[in-house]
């Protein structure tokens, strides 16, 4: 569990320093009212993707197992369908 939380610790850390970047354009240095704009959308982007991966990587991690154990409880199911169909053909041939 150490591995995840410290990957999303980078995550998180790399997130606010892109949005703390986003900042610099924010000030009475830039003039061009387009570059606030473009860097306001921009920092919306990154806050929301911020919020969406971090939550998403926990998400699908916690399911992964059960993910499995229902894929291989489907593909069990579906080998026993064809076993059944095959034996009753069998025994379909054999009485012909």
């Amino acid at each position: 569990m150490d591995r995840d939380y410290n990957t999303l610790q980078v995550i998180n850390e790399i997130s606010y320093l892109l949005t703390s970047f986003h900042l610099i354009v924010f000030t009475d240095y830039n003039p061009d009212v387009e570059a606030k704009l473009l860097a306001g959308w921009s920092m919306i982007f990154f806050s929301i993707a911020n919020l969406v991966w971090p939550n998403l990587i926990i998400l699908v991690r916690g399911m992964w197992p059960e993910i499995k154990e229902a894929l291989a409880k489907k593909k069990k199911t579906k080998e026993e369908i064809e076993e059944e169909e095959m034996s009753s053909e069998f025994f379909e041939n054999k009485r012909q």
